[in-house]
């Protein structure tokens, strides 16, 4: 048993200090290899913390995922041009709000309660979209959103 208490523990270690670089790499903003970031999010026009973590999907793989078989978190894509945004919610098991945030970072449209296994085509263009639980957006069309990470 000893063999295994000491890579346990090895491990653990490892773990520890991986984790501690990560948050030293993302208080020095050296975030720019990194493909899944967490960040926050916040409603400047009403001065309110939509969510506090926030996963930042910036390659289209990670966009392709999105949300699939994956437990219930928040999500922020990032597209290099506005566009029509077309989503799917397959093998996702809850129900999601989405927003629709154009390049000045303004809320230009909301879709709630989005189902599982369905889909929605958004009537506005934008550059980002945010995926949060139902009824979490505490947000409104023509409100301005910061977040730490995208400015």
């Amino acid at each position: 048993f000893g063999g295994i208490l000491e890579r346990t523990y090895f491990y653990a270690k490892f773990y520890r200090i991986f984790m501690s670089l990560t948050n030293i790499w993302k208080k020095k903003h050296l975030l720019g290899n990194i493909l899944v970031l967490y960040t926050m999010i916040r409603n400047v026009t009403t001065n309110t913390i939509i969510s506090s973590k926030e996963t930042v999907c910036r390659n289209v793989f990670s966009q392709a995922r999105g949300l699939m078989f994956r437990k219930k978190q928040n999500l922020i894509m990032r597209f290099n041009t506005e566009r029509i945004i077309s989503l799917h919610n397959f093998f996702v098991f809850y129900p999601i709000d989405v927003l629709v945030v154009d390049k000045n970072m303004v809320v230009v449209e909301i879709k709630t309660n989005f189902m599982p296994f369905t889909f929605w085509k958004s009537s506005t263009k934008g550059k980002y979209v945010i995926e949060l639980g139902k009824d979490e957006s505490k947000c409104n069309v023509g409100d301005l959103i910061k977040t730490s990470i995208i400015q």
